[in-house]
C-alpha cells in the first residue's frame, strides 16, 4: 500500500512532495511516504516497501519536515 521513496535533496520536487504522506529531510537527501498508486512518475528514484514502523513514524509526523 506504500513505498519509501529516497533521494538526493536535489530530487524532491513539488510533485512528490505534494505527493508524499510524509517527508524526512537531511543535509544529504530525503525519504518521503507515497501510496503505491503514486509511485508511477518516481521511478528513477530509489523505492523500497514501506515498514509498518515506517508508516506509523510518518503519518504520526503528520508530515511535517525533521531531521
Amino acid at each position: 500500500m506504500f513505498r519509501i521513496v529516497k533521494g538526493g535533496i536535489d530530487e524532491l520536487s513539488a510533485d512528490l512532495q505534494a505527493k508524499a504522506v510524509g517527508v524526512r529531510t537531511f543535509p544529504t537527501g530525503f525519504e518521503a511516504l507515497v501510496k503505491t498508486e503514486e509511485i508511477g512518475s518516481f521511478t528513477a528514484l530509489d523505492i523500497e516497501p514501506a515498514t509498518i514502523d515506517e508508516i506509523v513514524v510518518f503519518t504520526s509526523k503528520k508530515g511535517e519536515d525533521y531531521e
